[in-house]
């Protein structure tokens, strides 16, 4: 979708990097969500403490909380401060 944007020269914003995040988490392709994350820091839109929560929740559904915990690291270590949705 994200390259579908681009090509009609649509930037897309943190809400749809967010939408598309969350919604690849909703089916369980959290390993996709991450990728399109790190996408997002690429670009000129930096992830937000929203945008980690979302993938920090896709990967304690599918029961990765060491994955999630080394999130929640680099998040701290990006200088992103997590919030109390981060440890829910």
């Amino acid at each position: 979708m994200i390259l579908e944007m681009l090509s009609k020269r649509i930037g897309p914003d943190e809400i749809t990097y967010n939408s598309l995040i969350s919604c690849l988490c909703r089916d369980g392709m959290v390993d996709e969500a991450i990728e399109l994350l790190v996408d997002m820091g690429r670009s000129r839109i930096q992830p937000t403490v929203v945008s980690y929560n979302i993938v920090l929740l896709g990967l304690c559904k599918v029961h990765r909380i060491d994955d999630a915990i080394e999130v929640l690291a680099a998040v701290v270590e990006k200088g992103c401060r997590p919030n109390e949705t981060s440890f829910d």
